[in-house]
């Protein structure tokens, strides 16, 4: 009897105790087992990422997995970042800074709300947000402006007044004296603008010269010029050498499409070149880089060869390069690179190659005198031809030497050091399958024109 009663009264206990742990676990939620992607995020490392920035947790770093944690506390009254809420994110809160942080678990859409709370952040002028969220919506922005749907991207830039938003954000604070700002702003407009090749729709052509023009009647590519001036003093460090890069392929994508560039002024002409030139002195002059150096000097060089090819009233003539020496820096450019073991690049000789035929079709040797063409271009072709016969032929060289004979005269080109027997090599070069037919028979018939 007495056994059969103390069973029931232990299942009773035993219940009991249950139900108690249960309802606890209800009542404090803090002392239910946490979720493995709460549990990565501890209380422990928000400490840690709040004292990163300051002893102010704003935004955390990229988290294992790819996801990445946004603070919104410090928004609550103003546009929320990108979908605050959505089914592409997850809302965790810190059990002891009692804020919710958002956990992006993918890349988000190219929608209109997107595109504009992107802006938004970019152009809030009362800095309530981190930079890290304005990194994050530039590169959302970046990556929009680079997906295969350019066309809508582009289309709501326009509509929501984003050309006039990016370049206020540059003039604006330090962004200016930032690479990351600068390299991210560029690298957007060179997207937005850049010509494609192949079987690229005629109103992707159009809309990029919509966004080309907007950003030159905003006054767009002064202020890349200005960026360019006040960070760039020289040095290879990486992230300046590519902030370097993305400001000039954004001004050569600009200024590549004609009907934009015929309608620049000739002041504004005149300052891209200059710029140019300059930027080329520093890279001569303090740069070791061979990576990001070479792919600047095509930038570069580029720019210098649209501006010496747009209508009359806004190209280089000659005296804009008269007393500059233009032409030395942009060999003296090429072999500092080389110099320092970079190499031979087709690239960027094939380039300049393209800007000195401009400026000698627009008889800037003829007028200024042939103290360029004798000193620095030709002996420019002869090198050429000695590292790259063959790219040398593609890109005229030979029929280049043989006008500028005409202009000199054929005894001086003669005497130029180099030219004949650098002739003669291309020629007797029977054995060397490197060198194609077409070109030693260009090298012959000027080898006949000079003797």
């Amino acid at each position: 009897m007495n056994s059969s009663k103390r069973t029931p009264s232990k299942r009773t206990r035993s219940s009991q105790r249950a139900e108690n742990n249960q309802t606890a676990t209800l009542t404090n939620p803090s002392s239910a087992k946490r979720p493995r992607l709460f549990r990565r995020f501890s209380s422990t490392n928000l400490v840690s990422l709040s004292r990163q920035q300051g002893g102010k947790t704003t935004a955390a770093s990229p988290a294992p997995g790819g996801t990445v944690v946004t603070s919104l506390s410090s928004l609550s009254s103003s546009p929320q970042p990108l979908q605050s809420r959505d089914e592409n994110q997850l809302s965790i809160r810190s059990t002891e800074e009692e804020e919710d942080r958002v956990v992006f678990k993918k890349e988000l859409p190219a929608t209109s709300d997107n595109i504009e709370s992107a802006l938004c952040i970019i152009s809030d002028m009362n800095k309530k947000y981190t930079k890290q969220e304005i990194l994050k919506s530039l590169k959302n922005l970046r990556r929009w402006a680079k997906s295969d749907d350019r066309y809508s991207f582009c289309n709501e830039l326009l509509d929501l007044g984003g050309i006039p938003r990016f370049i206020k954000f540059l003039e604006t604070g330090n962004a200016m004296a930032d690479s990351d700002y600068i390299c991210l702003v560029s690298s957007i407009i060179s997207s937005c603008t850049f010509i494609r090749t192949g079987n690229s729709s005629p109103v992707y052509e159009e809309i990029g010269e919509k966004i080309a023009r907007k950003f030159v009647e905003r006054g767009g590519v002064l202020t890349m010029l200005q960026a360019n001036r006040e960070f760039y003093r020289g040095g290879s460090k990486v992230s300046t050498m590519k902030a370097l890069d993305c400001i000039w392929a954004s001004i050569g994508n600009i200024i590549s499409r004609k009907s934009v560039l015929d309608d620049i002024e000739k002041v504004q002409t005149l300052r891209i070149f200059d710029d140019a030139i300059s930027t080329l002195r520093l890279l001569d002059s303090t740069t070791s880089d061979t990576t990001w150096g070479p792919r600047i000097l095509v930038k570069v060089f580029s720019v210098l060869a649209f501006l010496s090819s747009c209508s009359p009233d806004a190209s280089l003539v000659a005296a804009d390069c008269k007393g500059k020496d233009v032409f030395q820096t942009c060999v003296a450019a090429i072999k500092g690179f080389e110099d320092v073991g970079g190499g031979f690049d087709s690239q960027v000789w094939s380039t300049v190659s393209r800007f000195f035929v401009n400026c000698y079709n627009r008889l800037f040797f003829a007028i200024n005198g042939h103290d360029d063409l004798v000193k620095t271009i030709i002996p420019f072709y002869v090198e050429y031809m000695k590292k790259a016969p063959n790219e040398a032929f593609e890109e005229g060289a030979f029929g280049f030497l043989c006008s500028a004979g005409e202009m000199i005269g054929k005894a001086l080109m003669a005497e130029t050091p180099g030219v004949m027997s650098r002739l003669g090599d291309i020629m007797d070069s029977n054995n060397n399958d490197d060198i194609k037919r077409v070109t030693k028979m260009e090298a012959k018939k000027l080898l006949k024109y000079l003797l």
